[in-house]
């Protein structure tokens, strides 16, 4: 899967999310598009991008979410994936 990592500034980048993560409601990993052929490799590959989002601090933008453009994510204390803020693109081009 093609996942195109937008380059901003030195210090901010956006994720396309494309079909593995249309919208803020497939972050969570056993989230996997219905007619995904291989699903335990996309959940393989969901999980490294995950890792990297978080560790490179990159935001992750929705294609198909009609109510959060993009997030940036954290890891909670049980090592799970979660949304630390919701933004509008607009938002995060516009921070410091």
């Amino acid at each position: 899967m093609i996942l195109p990592i937008i380059n901003i500034t030195h210090n901010k980048k956006i994720l396309f999310g494309a079909d593995l993560f249309p919208s803020i409601h497939h972050i969570p990993l056993p989230y996997i598009m219905a007619y995904d052929m291989q699903p335990l490799i996309t959940l393989q590959e969901k999980i490294e991008v995950l890792h990297r989002i978080v560790k490179e601090k990159i935001a992750l933008f929705f294609e198909h979410d009609p109510e959060n453009e993009m997030a940036i994510l954290d890891k909670d204390d049980n090592d799970r994936f979660i949304v630390r803020s919701s933004l509008t693109l607009a938002d995060y081009l516009n921070k410091d």
